[in-house]
């Protein structure tokens, strides 16, 4: 079994979709010119990550709550995430497929905790 992980730099885009006067959708990363019809903007997740980020922290808000926690647990969760993938090439490298298999599931766990908390 083979396991392989990278990491890329998420890049914060908009996609806009337009409909021109003669019914011609298109999809572009501006927006729309005032001929066209925007229908549908969408954001990558990176984009609505780092707005979230962005928002104050408002006492007594719940989703002001749930940033917080996630700015507190996310080094955590990207720390073990680190050590999991360690623990992959060590098990590959000894040919330890058991081994291996935890370690892809501890992988798996901890990049759906990182996606649930939006950290990037």
């Amino acid at each position: 079994m083979l396991l392989i992980v990278t990491g890329t730099g998420v890049q914060a885009q908009t996609i806009y979709q337009c409909r021109n006067a003669a019914g011609k959708v298109t999809l572009q990363d501006s927006p729309c010119p005032d001929s066209a019809k925007t229908e549908l903007t969408r954001k990558s997740i990176g984009q609505l990550n780092a707005e979230d980020r962005a928002q104050p922290f408002v006492i007594g808000d719940q989703q002001s709550a749930k940033r917080l926690a996630s700015s507190i647990v996310c080094p955590s969760l990207r720390q073990t995430y680190t050590a999991n993938l360690a623990w992959s090439e060590r098990a590959m490298a000894r040919g330890d497929a058991a081994e291996a298999q935890r370690a892809a599931e501890a992988i798996q766990r901890t990049g759906a905790q990182i996606s649930a908390n939006r950290c990037e």
